[in-house]
């Protein structure tokens, strides 16, 4: 592309509606945020993107059914929508040696790996919520992949929240469903009781994270959505990208970016 079509994908970039992922990948590596959305250079696949598209999928399914939809089902939709990403990750890469590794797991041994790993937590995912049935979706929104639209600052955030639930004991909590490491730092949940607040009337003061890994929720996090900080957060990145800065954060993070084979300054 030419740098007329690349300086018009930034000024196009420039006046987006920003999201928790967008903002918050501006500020781990400007550098990788502007690769990977405004470049779009191609990135290296792994079949870890596969794995937690189909489990959240699988999930959102069982749960739109009223949480009625028999375990067998629930594995079909993570089967298909796991082979769909799979498949869209050979398009780009048909080379699967050259996909991201797992620890020992090579990017072939990955994919087959994954799927069974997947369809474990699928299962973990219905058992926990079996276990426990007073944790409903809240009664007071659209409560399943809750889609939100908000002004901070005059800035446009949007988002989906994977579930807001009804909790006997802490009330309205918004849930993210992570199939990765637990976050050490939680300003995205901040963003989502803010959210739930501001646009359905809630008094959200707790999150918490259900963990695949460990087929349960994290401990419940109190949180004071800030609307003020959060103006501040994503108007730093807004004002950021208006003035083209893209700052690179070299470090042990370049290990598993997945535009890394296109950045000049990649450790």
């Amino acid at each position: 592309m030419g740098s007329d079509g690349m300086q018009q994908r930034i000024e196009e970039y420039k006046t987006r509606p920003r999201s928790y992922s967008q903002v918050s990948q501006w500020y781990r590596c400007g550098h990788q945020f502007y690769l990977s959305r405004i470049k779009r250079a191609s990135e290296i696949q792994a079949a870890w993107f596969a794995h937690g598209l189909a489990v959240h999928y699988a999930a959102e399914q069982w749960e739109t059914s009223g949480r009625t939809l028999p375990l067998e089902e629930v594995h079909r939709h993570f089967d298909e929508k796991y082979t769909r990403e799979i498949a869209r990750a050979r398009a780009v890469e048909p080379d699967e040696r050259q996909w991201f590794s797992s620890g020992p797991y090579a990017g072939i041994e990955d994919i087959h790996r994954r799927h069974i790993i997947g369809l474990n937590q699928v299962t973990a995912y219905v058992d926990y919520y079996q276990a426990h049935p007073d944790e409903v979706p809240w009664p007071g929104a659209d409560s399943i992949e809750t889609e939100f639209a908000l002004e901070l600052g005059g800035v446009k955030v949007v988002g989906f929240i994977d579930l807001v639930v009804d909790h006997p004991r802490k009330g309205v909590v918004v849930r993210d469903t992570k199939t990765g490491q637990k976050p050490t730092e939680h300003t995205q949940l901040e963003l989502y009781a803010l959210a739930v607040n501001t646009l359905h009337g809630a008094e959200c003061s707790w999150g918490d994270y259900w963990l695949a890994k460990t087929g349960r929720t994290s401990r419940a996090l109190p949180l004071a959505p800030d609307a003020s900080r959060l103006t501040e957060w994503v108007g730093a990145m807004d004002e950021g990208v208006k003035r083209e800065e893209f700052v690179p954060n070299p470090g042990q993070a370049c290990a598993r970016c997945p535009v890394r084979r296109h950045c000049a300054y990649a450790m």
